[in-house]
This record gives structure tokens, sequence and C-alpha cells, in this order.
């Protein structure tokens, strides 16, 4: 029978620690290694959620059977102690212990011990009965670092720095500052960390890479409406405050404390992973000015005079400067319709980040006149998102698209809010900053919905963009047309209907209302001849999809208005509940 060891190796990759081996543990969110396997004793633990046992043990969680079953499958007999993993043959690097971080409770009573190891490697420990330590953290309250200097920090009135680790940390312990962080790295700050922080003037202090923003924007909006004071400083030209400070004198990282502005939730702070700058605020005007500064823009129906790229020659759609998404089904023509589009914004220079392979750019592109000089293409699958970010930041164009968000930017759950702001963020900010036009293309549920719920992934989506558009299928329009609606912040979009040509052209048709209106009275023309009928016999003479009533009457309405249709009694005449009838115009009447 297979030792504990090669059994778990299936699963599981292992790296060997003093007596034990140690792995990240499959049965819950492990970004820390917790499981231990103890060879010698043949058993494993996981010191995150709490699972263990034998091998049979490990076989029944894995494959969710009885142990009993696990033990038929394994066969009867000792498990073998192994001292060797066949992922492990290859000699690994000593580690050695270059670092200790004890936690404390605010009393200063000892919690647990975070270990860092050179090479980069972190473990945890705990106090035992006997003055010493056991390895992980069992059900151990978790608290920030230095949780009882802090409290003293706050009540004298302080600043309380944040970093993302217990390095940074403890180095501006080492120049005179207060300082503290969540355990574990980024990504790991809980709810219960801001409480501590109450009624203190804080700093945080983002790496600066994406993880770190996100960390530092989820510990200010923790933080946010219950400190004394609450800034989010980057520090631009480092990796992290430890990097800066080795070109920096302390002082400096005082004077850009003083200058910086408070955090505001709704100012978008941090304008690029790359950029790394805050919003400058008190460089911004404040409302009653911005208020007179557009006051002279507003037009008549009190909205801005804003720039707006044509879509099929209609204004109204997609503001330049802004960011735009457009959703719609799966093989619904967003990506022809975005192609023609660009071709159509002959004035910018445009990159198109795709998913798609050359060979179908070259058919797409060969259905359309030339005159592409403007637009370039970045076959972008598998490509990291911050090498695209990096194509973004780097050039001179004025209009981006990616299509699409789900493939491109690499999301794991679009349902996750917090998930897509992290990944949207920079590329929005990034290019609000340079003034580009940025288009995301997305998808939409097979079952719809109103106001932007149709929209596939959270709500997030929506909220973080400044105007969304949807392509829709309408079984009223036929098979060659689609829908356009969409919402925006500070203006209306109005319905749209575009078609696809038999030429392969694209043009704008109007609002929903007129085009159905028009197609209605077409069908209705068809299927006149020279017999007087009522609107119900003229409507049940159409085919499915039949137009409502309501259709069907205003139709008739216009066809008889503009002479089409001959009506009795005649346009001008009848009353109230009159029965109408038509029929093809100059016919003469017959006997009723």
């Amino acid at each position: 029978m297979a030792s504990i060891l090669h059994v778990i190796a299936q699963t599981v990759k292992l790296k060997r620690n003093g007596q034990e081996w140690m792995g990240l543990c499959p049965f819950h969110n492990d970004h820390n290694p917790s499981l231990a396997v103890n060879p010698e004793k043949r058993v494993w633990k996981c010191h995150g959620c709490g699972a263990g046992g034998t091998v049979y043990d490990w076989v029944a969680k894995r494959d969710n059977i009885d142990p009993a079953e696990a033990r038929r499958r394994l066969g009867n007999g000792n498990v073998l102690a192994d001292t060797k993993s066949p992922q492990n043959q290859a000699t690994q690097p000593q580690r050695r212990i270059v670092a200790t971080y004890d936690y404390k409770d605010e009393n200063g009573k000892p919690l647990y011990r975070v270990l860092r190891f050179e090479p980069k490697d972190f473990s945890v420990r705990r106090p035992d009965a006997n003055g010493g330590w056991v390895k992980g953290l069992g059900n151990t309250r978790k608290v920030i670092y230095h949780l009882d200097d802090i409290k003293r920090a706050i009540e004298y009135g302080g600043t309380i720095f944040i970093t993302e680790g217990e390095k940074d940390c403890d180095n501006l312990w080492g120049i005179g500052l207060v300082a503290t962080t969540a355990p574990f790295g980024a990504g790991k700050w809980q709810p219960e960390y801001a409480e501590c922080l109450s009624a203190g003037s804080i700093v945080i202090l983002p790496d600066n890479d994406e993880p770190g923003i996100a960390h530092a924007l989820d510990i200010a909006r923790s933080l946010h409406g219950k400190t004394k004071m609450l800034k989010l400083l980057p520090l631009s030209g480092c990796k992290d405050v430890s990097d800066w400070l080795q070109a920096h004198k302390p002082e400096e990282l005082t004077e850009l404390v003083e200058k910086a502005p408070e955090w505001q939730p709704h100012l978008a702070p941090i304008e690029g992973v790359v950029l790394g700058e805050v919003l400058n605020v008190k460089n911004q005007s404040n409302l009653a000015q911005l208020r007179k500064v557009c006051a002279a823009d507003l037009c008549l129906k009190g909205t801005p005079n804003l720039d707006f790229l044509p879509l099929l020659g209609q204004d109204g759609y997609i503001v330049k400067g802004w960011t735009t998404l457009i959703a719609g089904y799966p093989k619904a023509g967003k990506t022809e319709l975005v192609t023609r589009l660009c071709h159509e914004w002959q004035q910018e220079k445009i990159l198109y980040i795709t998913e798609e392979p050359e060979s179908i750019w070259a058919v797409r592109l060969a259905k359309v006149s030339d005159g592409w000089h403007h637009m370039w293409l970045l076959f972008a699958l598998g490509v990291k998102p911050e090498e695209i970010l990096s194509e973004i930041v780097s050039s001179d164009i004025t209009v981006v698209i990616v299509d699409t968000v789900r493939n491109l930017f690499g999301l794991k759950d679009e349902t996750d809010n917090s998930e897509v702001a992290r990944a949207l963020t920079p590329y929005i900010t990034t290019c609000r900053k340079t003034n580009k036009t940025l288009l995301l293309l997305h998808h939409i549920r097979k079952g719809g919905g109103e106001h932007g719920e149709g929209i596939t992934g959270g709500h997030a989506f929506l909220g973080i963009v400044d105007a969304a558009l949807e392509i829709l299928r309408d079984p009223n329009l036929g098979d060659n047309k689609r829908r356009i609606r969409g919402w925006a912040r500070v203006v209306a979009i109005q319905e749209l209907v575009y078609a696809l040509n038999e030429d392969g052209s694209m043009e704008a048709l109007g609002s929903p209302n007129e085009v159905e209106l028009a197609s209605v009275k077409a069908r209705i023309l068809e299927v006149m001849d020279t017999e007087w009928r009522g609107k119900k016999d003229i409507r049940e003479a159409l085919e499915e999809p039949r137009p409502s009533e309501r259709q069907v009457q205003n139709a008739l309405n216009e066809l008889a208005g503009e002479g089409a249709l001959e009506r009795d009694p005649p346009v001008g005449e009848g009353k109230p509940g009159h029965k109408y009838l038509y029929c093809q115009p100059h016919l003469a009447r017959t006997s009723l």
C-alpha cells in the first residue's frame, strides 16, 4: 500500500520542513501553507481549517467517501513511513529564520508569532502550555501588529501608519513612527481590525503593485467614517515603504503626509497601478466653483455639451474620454459593430485588444473597405493583464478597446464585485487620467434584465463604468437588426435600432418604436388586397411574430393618413367605437 506521503503528494505539492512536509491545504482557501504531513507518525494535519487524521481520513475527505470505503480502496496493512516524496527528490535550498514578529493583545499578552524565512517564506506559531511554541494558529484570535502600542498611540493622538507587511512596519518604528499591519499579507484585512483603529489618525502606505493597491483600498473603505484622519499615500518610484526609505529621508515622508488630501471613497483616490498617484483634491475646484465653470457649457436640456464619438453617425452614445461597457449575447454582433465604429473613427488612434486570432480578423477586415491606418491590434489572449496595462500607458493612442473583459482580465469570479473592481480600476483610471476613451466588451445574461441587470456578473460592472450599452436581439425587428439601449451618469441614452445590410454595411434606423412601426406598416401593405378588412382580420393575416393590436392600429392610422390605404369611413369621419375597414386605395367600395 502507498505511504501517506505518496498519497497526499498526488494532490498537493509538498516541501520538507524538518520532520514534516508542508503544503497548501486543498480543503479550504489556503494561501499560507497550513497542511503538515508527519511520515513518522503517519498522520496529517491542517493548521488552518483543523482537518486531519490518517491516510484513510485524507482519502475519505478528498473523495467525499466514508473512511471504511477509503480503507477498502487502499487495502489493509500499515501505512509505510516515507522520508522522500516523488515531488521533492531535488535538493531544496536550506531555509533559515531571518525575523520573528510577535502579535499581542491589547494588554501585551502574546497571541502568536510569525516567522520569516530566507528564501522568502512564512510560518506561524502559537504559545503552548509549557512556555514554548506549537506550530499553527489554531483558534487563536487574529489581531493587527503592535496592537498594544497602537491603543496607546490613539490615546495620545499620534499618527499611525498602516503597511502591507511586518518588515515595512518595523522599519517605520525604527525611524520613530508608529505603524501596524494586518497579519498574513495583502487581501487579509478583516472588518474587526478597523474597530481597533477607530478615532485614530491613519495614513495607509500601499505596496506599489495591483494586490497592494487593492489591499490599501480595502483598508481605506473599512476605516472611512471611523477615524479622526484618513489618508492614502502611495509612494512613487518604489516597491514599498522600506524601498522608499533607502532613497529618502524620514522627514520627507512627514512632509508628504502633511500635503496629502483626506481620502474620500467617491473620488477614486488611486489613478492607476502604474501611475501610482493620489488625486490631489486641494487642486480641484469645489462644488460651487465647478458648477460655475460648467454652467456656461450646459445645453438647453441641462446636460453638459460633451464630445461624442459617432455611433453609425449618431451622437449621444459614446462620450470621448469616458469608459463605456458594451454588452451583448455571444455572437450577437458586438465585435462586428465595434469594428465598424473603429472604421468610422478615422481621426482617432485606436488600440484594439482582442482575444480572437489573426485568422478571424483577416476575414472580418476583408468585409470592410480599406482605411485601417489608424488602428492597431493586440492579440492578447494569454497575455498578463499588467502587460496589457503597460501597452496602454506607453502608447499615444486615443481609444482603447478590450474584447472581452472576461477572458483578457483573468476574472476568476465575475460575480465578485471586489474582484471586478480590482481588475477594472487600473485600466479605467489610467485611461481617464490620459484622456483616452475606453470601451470594454462584455456579455449579458440569457435571461436579460432591466436597468443594466442583464449584464453578466456583479453590479460592479455597471457601477464602475461611466456608461453602458446593451446590444439586444428583438424578434419584432428581424434577424438583421439589433436594438441598443443604455445607461450613463449624466446623459440620457435613447434607444436605437441598427441594421446589417446585405452589402455588409451597417446603418442606424432610429428608435425601436419608429422602426417597429415602419416594419408593421410594410408587413400590412404586403397582405392587403382588394377586399375590405377590419383590424382583427388584418392582424391575423400577418405571420408570426404578430405585432400587438396597438401597433397594428397605429400602423393603419398612419397608412390611412398617408393615403397608402383607403379607410371606411374616410379619414376625418367616423365616431368612437365605429368599426373601421381598410383596403388598397382607389378601389370601388363594395356593399356593406
